[in-house]
């Protein structure tokens, strides 16, 4: 029933509490069934459209180091917040040029949570590793990450490239041995890097000086790099130490670095190797003891005969050296020892020995006669003149004095006379061994016995030289059963065993 004045309404449906409207137009007109769906419909194909693509993984990314130099690498990380390694796929951009990959390496790793209430989460790392060859600005594109099919962009990396500045020359000691055996030998090699050698025209460097106890010697160098090289020999410990030293190339001085080694002892050495390579075999024979030596007459002829005939004995016995040592002895010292020189020469050609020098003679048995006789020489030049320089006169028959002049001028000559006598014959004693003279003590003479020269002393150093039976030695110094000894005719030096020569 409607009331009277009212328009005519829609009808209310009012199955409860709510209360719809029916499917008709504002003007009441009804509406489609079908046109509830479209909002819904909308809806879903708003929320799948690509205006509004849904939210992919997290993807953070460094670069390091920030400054490079060319040859050096380039490491460009990313942080991908997604637990599965295998499901992550990055694509690379277009590389610059003189930019190569070098290695990628793929790992999950643990983020902590910034809040203390949250547990670590699982990311997935990548690392690539560049190759840089090319200098200046380098710009990369940013990487493109699908998780899952959603595509995420990285960062964009740039950084800039420079040339590495030329470094200084430098010296330096190659492979230096951790530490020296005494008595061994070794070689030190110094080296330079960042510049070529020196030409021969460029003096070479001034060595500080080396302890007594080091045998050093210089060598050329072999390799394009090497400015010399060093042949050392401690004989002793504990260090081998050599100061550091200016090396002077064409433009510019290195300074060498200082060295400090360790010197171990000599390990004890074997007694059978030694016998074996220090005593040679007897010889079975020598040659005849030459004939038609005769001393010349004179007051020395007799002494002259008896040397002869004592160095004969000992040729025919087999002691060369003996028989040697027992002619130069007395052509040294004995007045006789000049008549003496022809034979001795031919004995040391009969042993292959031909420059051996002659010796010098040096009377010291003489000293003592000759010493006496000037001292009582200079005591009559004090007496004689005031006991025999007076005369009678003729006339007067009494004594007359000679004038004091005259008589202190023969006593200054015959001083003078006094002192230049004692002059020579230190000059003739002592002059030779005066001129030989080395360090504190004066050398000794002696022969040598068939043996081995060595550089240091120690049956295991290196061999220098042989030496045959009557090579004249000078021997200056004597230490642990060992000589250093100097070989007259060929001024060769080394250490020889002390049993294995003559002192004459």
């Amino acid at each position: 029933m409607e009331k009277q004045g009212m328009d005519g309404g829609a009808v209310l449906r009012r199955p409860g509490l709510l209360a719809l409207p029916d499917h008709t137009s504002p003007g009441g007109k009804a509406l489609p069934r079908n046109a509830l769906f479209l909002p819904l419909i909308l809806r879903a194909l708003l929320w799948t459209s690509p205006v509004f693509p849904q939210s992919g993984p997290v993807v953070t990314g460094e670069a390091s180091p920030a400054s490079l130099v060319t040859g050096s690498f380039w490491t460009v990380s990313l942080l991908v917040d997604h637990p599965s390694p295998e499901e992550v796929e990055v694509r690379l951009p277009a590389l610059p040029g003189g930019l190569s990959l070098d290695r990628v390496r793929t790992e999950p790793r643990l983020i902590q949570s910034s809040s203390p209430d949250q547990e670590s989460r699982r990311w997935t790392s990548l690392q690539y590793r560049f190759l840089v060859r090319n200098p200046g600005r380098i710009d990369l594109a940013p990487f493109e990450v699908l998780v899952n099919g959603v595509s995420v962009p990285s960062p964009a990396f740039s950084v800039t490239v420079r040339n590495p500045s030329p470094q200084p020359p430098r010296a330096f000691w190659r492979n230096l041995p951790p530490a020296l055996t005494a008595g061994e030998e070794a070689i030190l090699v110094l080296c330079i890097e960042g510049e070529s050698r020196p030409g021969p025209s460029v003096p070479g460097p001034s060595l500080p000086p080396v302890p007594a106890m080091i045998i050093m010697e210089v060598l050329a160098p072999e390799a394009e790099d090497e400015l010399l090289s060093l042949r050392v020999i401690p004989l002793e410990g504990p260090f081998f130490t050599l100061p550091s030293f200016p090396f002077p190339l064409e433009n510019r001085t290195l300074q060498v670095p200082a060295l400090r080694i360790p010197v171990r002892p000599a390990p004890p050495a074997e007694p059978a190797p030694v016998t074996i390579r220090e005593e040679a075999p007897p010889r079975s024979g020598y040659p005849p003891f030459p004939s038609g030596f005769t001393p010349r007459s004179g007051i020395f002829a007799g002494s002259g005969r008896e040397i002869q005939a004592r160095s004969r004995i000992l040729w025919e016995e087999g002691q060369v050296v003996e028989a040697l040592a027992e002619l130069r002895r007395n052509e040294r010292d004995h007045p006789a020892g000049f008549s003496l020189v022809e034979l001795r020469r031919a004995l040391e050609q009969a042993l292959g020995l031909e420059a051996e020098p002659d010796e010098v003679y040096s009377p010291r048995l003489l000293l003592i006669p000759a010493l006496l006789f000037c001292l009582i020489l200079a005591a009559l030049s004090l007496t004689l003149p005031a006991g025999l320089m007076r005369t009678r006169s003729s006339a007067e028959k009494r004594p007359q004095h000679l004038p004091g002049t005259f008589i202190w001028l023969c006593r200054i000559f015959s001083l003078f006379f006094s002192i230049a006598a004692l002059f020579c014959l230190f000059r003739l004693s002592f002059a030779k061994r005066l001129s030989l003279n080395y360090g504190d003590s004066p050398p000794r003479q002696a022969l040598a016995r068939e043996t081995a020269l060595y550089r240091v002393p120690d049956d295991r150093g290196t061999e220098i030289a042989r030496l045959t039976e009557g090579q004249g030695l000078l021997v200056y110094e004597i230490r642990n059963g060992w000589a250093y000894a100097e070989a007259v005719a060929n001024n060769r030096s080394g250490w020889i065993k002390t049993g294995t020569y003559l002192v004459y």
